[in-house]
């Protein structure tokens, strides 16, 4: 069992970036807690060696260096592909209505740069698909209301 010592709360001698992660940490506890803490330590001893703020001016290459030097220590480059791809194994790659937006949905976020349009795509092909499988009950109607606004979304703004 691990033990930790609770320092007394000095906004006033905390950095901004500091601030931001004591507020981010608060809402978890336990093992998630931990976890993100050292994830946090890690990042911002990262940053501090690069003379980054880990906070402000950081770019999409500062992020893909961080995660090479993850990768280079041995590490899974991002705990979110990870929890990310844990569902995978749950898809029913069996059912094409399952099966094809779950698909559109992986392979649309990067392809698109965007996890909007890939999660849209996958909205509307899965309101696109049940009811075409005669499985139209299925799907709960706030699903349809959403494919209906990404596809109002794309019809008006453009994509």
């Amino acid at each position: 069992m691990s033990t930790s010592t609770l320092l007394p709360f000095q906004p006033g001698s905390m950095t901004p970036a500091q601030l931001a992660a004591v507020s981010y940490l608060a809402r978890y506890s336990g093992h998630t807690h931990s976890l993100y803490a050292y994830q946090l330590r890690r990042w911002f001893a990262w940053c501090e060696t690069g003379g980054l703020d880990p906070l402000i001016g950081i770019q999409r290459a500062h992020v893909e260096l961080y995660i090479r030097h993850l990768g280079e220590c041995g590490l899974m480059p991002s705990s979110v592909n990870t929890m990310m791809m844990h569902g995978v194994r749950q898809i029913e790659w069996d059912d094409p209505t399952e099966a094809i937006p779950a698909f559109l949905t992986i392979v649309l976020m990067p392809l698109s740069v965007s996890i909007t349009d890939g999660i849209a795509f996958g909205f509307i092909s899965y309101s696109v698909l049940k009811p075409a499988a005669g499985r139209a009950r299925e799907v709960h109607w706030l699903v349809y209301l959403f494919a209906v606004l990404f596809l109002a979304r794309y019809a008006l703004l453009g994509a």
